[in-house]
């Protein structure tokens, strides 16, 4: 029997990990991990564009933002570098 290939559409991968670290209350590693196996299928289906940090106001109240931006870059702080929005050629 042949093994038939199954395909995933990646732009709604990143679509869903983008809410995730988003709207997310679990503890930091959680999203490091699915943080990690995003960018490893992005860099192997060559659709990886970056990401940014997210700020206060696109994280739920009481958690800590990816980015506390400063007066310049050299003062930017990272209060929880999981917070991450990525970018993707398909998105």
């Amino acid at each position: 029997m042949a093994k038939s290939r199954k395909t995933f559409d990646v732009a709604e991968l990143v679509k869903t990990v983008n809410r995730k670290n988003s709207l997310s209350t679990c503890d930091p590693k959680l999203r490091e991990g699915w943080n990690a196996l995003l960018v490893d299928i992005l860099h192997e289906t060559n659709n990886y564009m970056g990401y940014t940090h997210l700020t206060r106001s696109e994280v739920p109240y009481g958690q800590l933002a990816g980015i506390i931006r400063g007066d310049s870059i050299e003062t930017n702080t990272f209060p929880d570098e999981t917070r991450r929005k990525y970018y993707c050629r398909k998105v």
